[in-house]
């Protein structure tokens, strides 16, 4: 957000917010997925529980990559 141009800040947050939305959605149909795939509640939650946690775990180690650490701002008198 803090790269966008001024004119674009709007569309940047819609588009920001609009992915959290839809990542929300799509991971809810992958784990539903997994636990459809595992024989349901009574095959096991396990699978589940194990992709729930790699869900987080991934973006965590995405974010570990490319993340860029975003410079202080210069808050020193002129």
């Amino acid at each position: 957000m803090h790269q966008a141009p001024t004119e674009h800040i709007g569309a940047a947050a819609s588009l920001t917010q609009g992915l959290q939305q839809l990542g929300g959605g799509m991971g809810l149909a992958a784990l539903a997925s997994v636990l459809s795939a595992t024989g349901g509640p009574e095959g096991g939650p396990g699978a589940t529980l194990l992709a729930t946690a790699a869900f987080p775990l991934a973006g965590l180690l995405l974010f570990g990559l490319w993340a860029r650490r975003i410079p202080a701002p210069d808050t020193t008198p002129a």
